[in-house]
Formats: structure tokens, sequence, C-alpha cells
């Protein structure tokens, strides 16, 4: 797993662990692009996780802007914790990552370019809120 992670890490320099576009983050973040990518680097519980769920999910043709990493990484952490595998966060470049590992298309948000979208599917609504596809 910690190969996977590694490839999209040397294949996406702008790709560290509070998302993409790095160069920029670090000026909204205050966080050194070098610590973030070595936070990239270490969470591979995160990006193990993210494409364990990632992989059970639809794709569609075009990159949902409606459900976007910010929401996804939430509904990880989530199915993580009701499956019995308690984690305290996801991070927006884990769950990037392993989008990206799987061969989902990406691209930054135009609103904020250290979040994504990817070719994922909406999971389908229960009348209660939450989705059928979250767990």
């Amino acid at each position: 797993m910690r190969d996977q992670l590694l490839k999209v890490i040397v294949r996406y320099p702008n790709l560290a662990y509070g998302g993409l576009n790095c160069q920029e983050y670090e000026r909204y973040n205050g966080s050194s692009f070098e610590h973030d990518r070595k936070l990239l680097y270490d969470a591979i519980e995160e990006f193990a996780l993210a494409v364990e769920w990632l992989s059970t999910k639809r794709r569609q043709r075009s990159c949902n802007l409606n459900y976007v990493c910010g929401h996804i990484k939430d509904d990880i952490r989530k199915w993580a914790n009701h499956n019995g595998n308690p984690i305290q966060y996801v991070s927006q470049g884990a769950t990037i990552a392993a989008a990206i590992a799987l061969g989902f298309r990406y691209r930054s948000l135009p609103f904020c370019r250290f979040k994504a979208a990817i070719n994922i599917a909406n999971p389908r609504p229960f009348a209660s809120g939450k989705s059928v596809e979250s767990f």
C-alpha cells in the first residue's frame, strides 16, 4: 500500500496532506510544503481506508462538483468508524491520492484550489439524509 501512495506522491508534486496546489496552500495554511508532503507519506492508514472505500464506489463521466473530496473524506471517516476501525481524521491529500491510485479523474475546485472533485457518482440518500453508499 505504501508503494502505491509513494507512486502517487512522486507523480503529483503539487499534492500534499492538505490537498492540491501546495504552494498556494502553504501561504494559506502556514505549514511548509515539505512538512505536508511528509505528513501525506505517513498517512498510510488514511490512504488505505480511502482506497478500500473508493474501490466500491460507482463512477460517472465528469468530475462531481456536488460531492467533492471534503465530503468524501468525511464519509470515509464515518464508514471506518462505523465498521470498527476508529480513525479521527482522513485528509484531503490521502483522499485525492487514493482516487488517483484507483484511476479516478480529478480536478481542483475553482473556488478552492486546495480541494478536488473526482468522477464519483452521487450517493443515493436515505430518507434520513444518510446515504446508502456511505456505510
